[in-house]
């Protein structure tokens, strides 16, 4: 029994010793800039070793990106899922996104890297469904448009997209440029009351 857990100590480990040089190499030179070996030699081990591990670069990525998730955070877009009302659901998810880029500020630079590469595959985390997914926030909002909340002339896809996007341009520009719009109180209630605006 000591030995199966001084095993997975130890492979636990080595995973996250991976996952560490991953992310540097990651943030700094994006998906496509960085191989297998490049991980491999900055975190000392053999690039079969990596294989071991993660299936693929791709699967690799993702799991450096669940990394800098702040789980307790992320845990409030999935408690949008049980409010009755559209409104607050918007203000939950807006006050969680906001959260979320504040806290994980190099989750931005992941996502950076993503736009620019535009390779789909490397949305998501790697352990997706212990967050709430896009598709459930969807279905959620279908839910709204089918009880009278808010009107069926919009995508529920988009409008998800539309929040997604509100949510996450500001934190795009320079942190120095746009301080005076980052304070939270002010962000979320501008923001909802704008997209309440917007969808109604």
């Amino acid at each position: 029994m000591k030995l199966l857990k001084l095993m997975e100590s130890k492979t636990h480990k080595t995973a996250k010793k991976i996952i560490k040089s991953a992310k540097v190499l990651f943030l700094e030179n994006g998906f496509n800039g960085t191989s297998i070996r490049d991980i491999a030699k900055k975190a000392n081990v053999q690039s079969s070793l990596i294989y071991h591990y993660f299936s693929n670069k791709t699967d690799l990525w993702k799991a450096v990106k669940e990394s800098l998730i702040n789980s307790e955070t992320f845990s409030d877009i999935k408690d949008c899922i049980k409010e009755d009302t559209f409104e607050e659901f918007l203000k939950k998810l807006v006050k969680a996104r906001f959260n979320i880029h504040t806290k994980n500020p190099d989750i931005l630079k992941m996502l950076d890297w993503q736009r620019l590469e535009k390779n789909s595959s490397l949305s998501g985390i790697k352990n997706q469904q212990k967050f709430a997914s896009f598709d459930q926030l969807e279905e959620k909002i279908k839910d709204f448009q089918n009880n009278g909340q808010l009107s069926k002339d919009f995508s529920a896809k988009y409008v998800l997209l539309f929040i997604s996007s509100a949510t996450l341009t500001p934190f795009i520009r320079s942190y120095e440029l746009d301080k005076d719009i980052l304070e939270e109180s002010d962000f979320i209630k501008t923001t909802t009351t704008l997209l309440l605006k917007a969808f109604k």
